[in-house]
């Protein structure tokens, strides 16, 4: 019930080392046809493509985000249109599944799963979905993003990718410089990037400075607060490595291309809205309007061929450069060319996502098959006549390569060392700069001061002349008035009184007089130190210029040097994999060998057991043998014992008898004629003969049993001998064996490793087939895509919508008409996804909480955890919506009874695919026992089949 693969079967893509198809006319070709004809140069791909139960799964998931009703896959399946790929791929574009998707792919490529901490999440995909929906073109809302303050209410959200970054100058650097440009510029912050000899500290200088002016600014209008983008006037960046020590400048440059000119503006001059306490300030001029602009314009190759290339990644699953990111000379794309022409054409559909999605989708490398076909071709013969050839174009590639590295490199040096000629005139530029601005600050005060004097003259003035009127009126009451005392003192008052605020006129306009000199010599001043500027400026023109041409040098060495590395990897590779294929048969063989030579090896270790086993009763018997040898000789050594014992005591009783008679002889000789001693005398005698014989018996015994104990111990060495000999032959064959048995572990270790390295050669094939899309690769689904396709195959989402289908239907019945207009019902269409995604989306937290990469990181590396397993086997609501509702799958299953039909529900509802013969046979025999309790065993089949590998990834 899992996804199937069978990695041997790719063998078939061997022939794309060996064929060669011939190219349309690009004039002629839709952009997907071209995409073909230039892979087919490069990978040589064969015509095979994939099902299309596989197709129809992977194109869903990719436009809208979820897989097919089990209906939509059964029609599509038992389809017999020619072009129903086509008709299906336009059905999905014009559902509004596709553009929630987008819009949800969007957000993870330019927020990567940040807080939203000033712009709310329901403004952010708001926008996004909208910008989707009109089919906004990509540069137009880049240019958004990038220029958004988040003053107006209406393009706020846009400001979200700058504020909810903090408007901070290194992390929008590298952000800006990864998203949009394909160059993850960090590591070249401090010094030259220390693996990549093309992204140099420049580069990330010269990005920084377009957004370093870039800051955030709180403005309080009233009781509310609100963080906007403001932007202070620039100056260039002065930089070092902390290697080198050497010091540069650098102004505003996007990367691959030459610092960005700006108007020469002095101070005063550099701001529209000059800074201010609670006001946002607006330079004269913007870097990151004239980034935006720059970056969008169509003409910018590193803009174009990021974004294009980050499609691609979208729809199969790695980039033609990989990652998306590591644009660069040492990582090449798969096919340079092809990403070219991509870049290109996008940027002649006038950034249009949707027609560039929609031709990728159409392209036969979108549609190669996962599972491919179970062929084998003997291509050795072919693929062995291409590796010479590939190799002396590779020999005379890597020599083009070398000379063009060493062109960047001295070209390089001549743009530092224009850079170095020119910075002491820059300092200088920097100083007149600073002089206008210490001038111009001087004439303010100046000025400022002269209208205090000038005020304070005609202040005083003023009340001089009103002081004079005063007294003569006075006078000429106390004229009329001449006894009046009150009316002459008042007089005397005034008229004191205005001749002292007389007196003090002469001074406050020579103060005047003085400031007004100050202004003067201010003015010529800061006219001198403009004289000056513009001196500086001019001296420093050429020698900027110079740096511009150097620069420009370097680029077009940098951007040859990227051209000749990638023409040597893409040979590299070619041949690489001809080499690989190539050795296939040799490997094959290898393993026959092997396999013969392990046979062999046990077929000897048999015989050697064999011969051993043989031999193990003669051994037996030769040891036996020694031991009835042995127990032979101990019994003859017994009876010649016997016997010697017998013989002695027979000599003794001779002795005796003999001694006996010798004693009656001379009893006999001293008494002649007894009759008595003469018969004594006789029998001893008698007696002393028969004891001789007995004697000689009893030696005649004792010699036969020496001669038998002789025999025995012969017996016994000759025992011994046979036995030595035996186990000299049992150690022969014993170490045959061992031998042999060592042998035959040799052989099948061998066996095994030839095996091994099979194997590592199909594993390294597959991989650069899936790298350089002669194979589909597998993705994982995104949270988004795991929680919406749960909520696909359970029937939740289709319950929801025909609720809303209802209640629309109750609410706003459509007219007769507008059952008939087509933009009416479009219109319907994308309300009822609103609806149901509005009362659904709450979900979604949960999947990402589960299946969703860190906050600011890359959101397309794939991880497998605990608590993802725990979450899918226990989680309680993915067991909920697995239960039977409305006609989704379960429910099917359970009103089924053709056990076999149950089967084809299961996977076309879950997999989008009719099952296998295996797989049928899998649900019959688990629904078959358990008729009482059908609905439980249903909901396991399906819980297993939602849980499975297949549905965790897109393929």
């Amino acid at each position: 019930m899992i996804m199937r693969v069978d990695m041997r079967c790719r063998i078939v893509l061997l022939l794309g080392i060996l064929t060669q198809l011939s190219p349309l006319a690009a004039q002629e070709a839709s952009l997907h046809d071209r995409i073909d004809q230039q892979l087919a140069l490069v990978q040589l791909v064969p015509s095979a493509v994939c099902s299309d139960a596989e197709f129809l799964r992977r194109v869903s998931l990719d436009l809208t985000g979820m897989p097919p009703t089990a209906d939509a896959a059964r029609a599509f399946l038992d389809d017999p249109n020619p072009d129903k790929r086509t008709v299906l791929v336009d059905a999905l574009f014009a559902s509004p599944q596709y553009a929630r998707h987008q819009a949800s792919m969007l957000d993870l490529m330019l927020m990567e799963r940040r807080a939203n901490t000033h712009v709310p999440a329901d403004a952010w995909q708001a926008w996004l979905l909208a910008s989707v929906r009109a089919n906004k073109p990509w540069n137009v809302l880049v240019r958004e993003l990038l220029t958004a303050d988040g003053v107006d209410a209406a393009t706020r959200p846009a400001a979200r990718f700058l504020l909810d970054r903090g408007v901070e100058p290194h992390l929008l650097t590298r952000d800006i410089g990864r998203i949009f440009f394909g160059r993850d510029l960090q590591c070249a912050q401090c010094h030259d990037h220390p693996l990549v000899d093309d992204y140099l500290q420049a580069d990330y200088h010269g990005l920084l400075a377009c957004i370093s002016p870039s800051r955030p600014q709180a403005i309080k209008e009233g009781e509310t607060t609100q963080t906007v983008v403001a932007e202070k006037a620039g100056s260039e960046l002065a930089f070092e490595s902390v290697f080198l020590k050497n010091p540069h400048r650098t102004g505003p440059r996007l990367p691959a291309a030459v610092a960005f000119d700006e108007p020469v503006l002095l101070p005063g001059e550099d701001y529209k809205v000059a800074p201010a306490d609670n006001v946002k300030e607006v330079p004269t001029f913007s870097r990151r309007q004239r980034l935006a602009e720059l970056a969008t314009d169509g003409g910018n190759q590193a803009f174009n061929e990021n974004i294009v290339n980050r499609l691609w990644a979208q729809m199969f699953g790695r980039g033609l450069v990989h990652p998306v990111d590591w644009h660069h000379a040492d990582n090449p794309a798969i096919d340079p060319e092809l990403l070219k022409i991509l870049a290109n054409a996008f940027v002649q559909m006038n950034f249009d996502m949707k027609a560039f999605l929609r031709e990728l989708a159409l392209s036969k490398a979108y549609q190669r098959p996962f599972d491919l076909p179970q062929e084998e071709a003997s291509l050795s013969t072919a693929a062995s006549a291409t590796v010479g050839p590939l190799e002396k174009e590779l020999v005379d590639l890597r020599a083009i390569a070398s000379q063009s590295s060493d062109a960047f490199s001295s070209a390089t040096d001549a743009w530092y060392a224009a850079e170095a000629v020119a910075l002491p005139v820059a300092a200088e530029v920097d100083a007149a700069k600073a002089a206008v601005a210490e001038a111009a600050k001087k004439l303010n005060e100046a000025n400022a001061a002269l209208q205090v004097a000038q005020t304070n003259v005609q202040t005083k003035q003023q009340l001089a002349a009103t002081l004079a009127t005063a007294v003569d009126a006075a006078q000429k009451a106390a004229a009329l008035l001449p006894e009046d005392a009150s009316v002459a003192d008042a007089v005397a008052k005034l008229l004191a009184k205005s001749q002292a605020v007389a007196a003090e006129v002469p001074p406050l306009v020579k103060a005047a007089e003085d400031a007004t000199a100050v202004v003067t010599a201010s003015t010529t001043t800061l006219a001198t130190a403009k004289e000056t500027f513009n001196t500086t400026i001019a001296k420093h023109a050429p020698l900027k210029q110079a740096i511009i041409a150097a620069e420009q040098a370097m680029l077009v060495a940098r951007q040859q040097m990227t051209a000749d590395k990638g023409a040597v990897a893409a040979i590299d590779r070619r041949l690489e994999t001809a080499k690989l294929v190539s050795n296939i048969p040799t490997f094959d063989q290898q393993i026959l060998e092997a396999d013969g030579v392990a046979q062999q090896a046990e077929q000897q270790s048999v015989a050697s057991q064999a011969s051993l086993d043989e031999y193990a009763p003669v051994f037996a018997a030769a040891q036996s043998n020694v031991a009835a040898a042995k127990q032979a000789l101990q019994q003859a050594e017994a009876k010649r014992m016997t016997a010697v014992a017998e013989h002695e005591k027979q000599k003794m009783q001779v002795v005796l008898i003999s001694e006996t008679s010798a004693a009656a002889k001379r009893s006999l000789d001293a008494i002649p004629g007894d009759a008595v001693l003469t018969e004594v005398l006789a029998k001893l005698q008698q007696r002393s003969a028969d004891a001789e014989t007995i004697v000689g018996q009893g030696q005649a015994a004792v010699d036969t049993a020496s001669q038998a104990m002789t025999a025995a111990s012969d017996a016994v060495v000759q025992a011994e001998n046979a036995l030595a000999e035996a186990a000299t032959q049992l150690q022969q064959r014993q170490q045959a064996v061992e031998k042999a048995k060592a042998d035959l572990a040799t052989a099948q270790a061998v066996a095994n490793q030839k095996r091994q390295q099979r194997s590592d050669l199909t594993t390294q094939l597959n991989a650069r087939w899936v790298n350089d899309f002669t194979a589909s690769s597998i993705k994982p689904l995104t949270p988004e895509q795991m929680c919406w396709s749960v909520f696909r195959v359970t029937g939740v989402y289709q319950n929801y919508w025909n609720a809303e289908v209802a209640e629309l239907e109750k609410t706003a019945p459509p007219t007769d008409a507008q059952k008939s207009d087509p933009a009416f019902q479009a219109t319907r269409q994308t309300d009822l996804e609103q609806r149901v995604y509005d009362k659904l989306k709450g979900n979604v937290g949960l999947f990402v909480s589960f299946y969703g990469a860190a906050a600011g990181q890359p959101q397309s590396d794939f991880f497998a955890t605990a608590d993802q397993a725990l979450f899918a086997a226990n989680g309680g609501p993915i067991n909920s919506w697995v239960g039977p509702s409305g006609d989704n799958v379960t429910q099917r299953m359970i009103q089924q009874t053709d056990l076999g039909l149950a089967a084809d529900d299961l996977y076309l509802g879950v997999l989008s695919r009719l099952p296998s013969a295996e797989e049928r046979r899998e649900v019959i025999d688990h629904l078959t026992p358990r008729t009482e309790d059908k609905a439980v065993a249903v909901k396991e089949l399906v819980w297993a089949v939602l849980n499975s590998s297949e549905f965790r990834f897109n393929h």
